[in-house]
């Protein structure tokens, strides 16, 4: 296969840590396997020394026969035969898998160091999640007999008249969601105390932040509409008499941009207030010379900004910072409970699967990064692997990228992917 100068330079480049990112369909996997068989071929590697994690079981078996059919070409050249030959019978043992077979790997082979049972296996789907409603129930048990501080404003928040199927469902998720942080515990604590601020915390706090990234996008992409928009009406056969209520719009939407940086109650009232000038009628000679395409896609523009100012008024109500802080501190307690339940659900969950000498896969992960921090068994697995490669990089989530820092070198890391393509979303993939 021909590669192109950028393909070729990827393949060939030596001694950093890179990461392709490109759409599909674009060779990246391609690449990434050319870039193995290269360091093979031509730098005589042991295959035993590569890491290679892909998403799927298909994929890691997929990429053993691309390796192997290489490795069998080559061969036939005559040249290097004892290498090759090394490589070849390495290939089965190497270490080309998913995440998850790695993991399972590194507990089976280290299982006194978290007192698991070396004979444990993966759970049955169905079997886990039976095991985890039964916990779910018996927590919840308890604390509708203990009625705890929080635990009635959660349940009146989150049940209906049919029972509590609705606050089963979002203990379960919650908790699920946890368990793609490296200490799932730690940051749901963190997230329940946010909601914890006295009036003047508001301004400058992750909640403000976070907000303020979202309108920020929002607010870019409405002035990529009206500076397009106002391109086409200078076009010699644009809407030229739409350009002044256009130039109006682009104002506005300065100013907010402007205040949204520096003053939030301001932003609220200015985008409140926001209204959208008509558009000068097209007449006479000035409709003659304009393409209507044009004059369509122009006002087409304008719709989409004009979407994007209402629902953010939609969003965000026209209310004073200190009701924002008093409707966020109102759902302190409830959440402190929710946290406390999925705390007390954590640690029976995991006795209850001990106990079947049972695992899931967010436990061999967890198990494994338990592990790999201890320092010898880290360091080992450190020098053991030379090169690390990550197939659809876009799905990895911060648990894994964690468990790979513990065992990456400087500069040995070689990932490919694309956000766009991203399947794992459900399980907190953040590229």
């Amino acid at each position: 296969m021909k590669f192109s100068f950028s393909q070729q330079e990827v393949i060939d480049l030596r001694n950093k840590n890179i990461l392709v990112s490109a759409a599909a369909g674009s060779g990246k996997t391609t690449v990434l396997v050319e870039r193995i068989i290269r360091l093979i071929i031509n730098e005589k590697e042991d295959i035993d020394k590569f890491l290679i994690v892909t998403f799927t079981n298909a994929a890691a078996n997929g990429m053993k026969q691309k390796i192997h059919k290489a490795l069998i070409k080559e061969l036939q050249s005559g040249e290097n035969k004892a290498h090759l030959v090394k490589q070849l019978n390495l290939l089965n043992r190497s270490s080309i898998s998913t995440i998850h077979a790695f993991c399972i790997d590194i507990v089976r082979k280290n299982f006194h160091v978290i007192g698991i049972d070396p004979n444990f296996r993966i759970g049955d789907t169905n079997e886990v999640e039976i095991l985890l409603q039964e916990a779910i129930d018996d927590i919840l048990e308890k604390y509708y007999e203990e009625r705890p501080e929080g635990f009635i404003h959660l349940v009146e928040g989150f049940t209906g008249n049919r029972g509590d199927g609705e606050l089963n469902e979002i203990i379960k998720d919650i908790y699920k969601f946890s368990l793609s942080f490296p200490e799932p515990l730690k940051w749901l604590y963190e997230s329940v105390e946010m909601l914890s601020m006295h009036g003047d915390e508001l301004e400058n706090s992750k909640w403000m932040n976070a907000v303020r990234e979202s309108l920020t996008l929002q607010l870019d992409g409405a002035e990529e509409m009206l500076t397009s928009a106002i391109g086409l009406c200078r076009e010699d056969d644009g809407p030229s008499v739409y350009e002044e209520a256009l130039s109006e719009d682009l104002n506005n939407l300065s100013n907010l941009k402007m205040l949204l940086r520096s003053d939030f109650r301001g932003f609220i009232r200015h985008a409140h207030g926001v209204v959208f000038p008509a558009l000068k009628a097209l007449r006479g000679e000035a409709k003659e010379a304009t393409d209507p395409e044009k004059q369509e896609e122009a006002k087409s523009l304008r719709e989409e900004y004009k979407k994007i100012i209402s629902n953010i008024k939609k969003m965000i109500p026209n209310r004073e910072l200190s009701e924002f802080v008093h409707d966020i501190n109102y759902m302190y307690p409830p959440m402190h409970a929710l946290y406390n339940i999925i705390s007390e659900l954590d640690a029976l969950f995991k006795i209850r699967k001990m106990e079947k000498a049972i695992a899931d896969f967010n436990d061999v992960e967890h198990y494994a990064l338990h592990i790999l921090r201890q320092e010898d068994i880290g360091e080992r697995y450190k020098n053991k692997f030379k090169y690390i490669f990550i197939d659809e990089y876009q799905d990895s989530n911060s648990l894994q990228e964690e468990l790979i820092s513990t065992i990456k070198r400087e500069n040995n890391m070689f990932m490919v992917g694309d956000v766009k393509q991203s399947i794992y979303r459900f399980r907190l993939s953040d590229p």
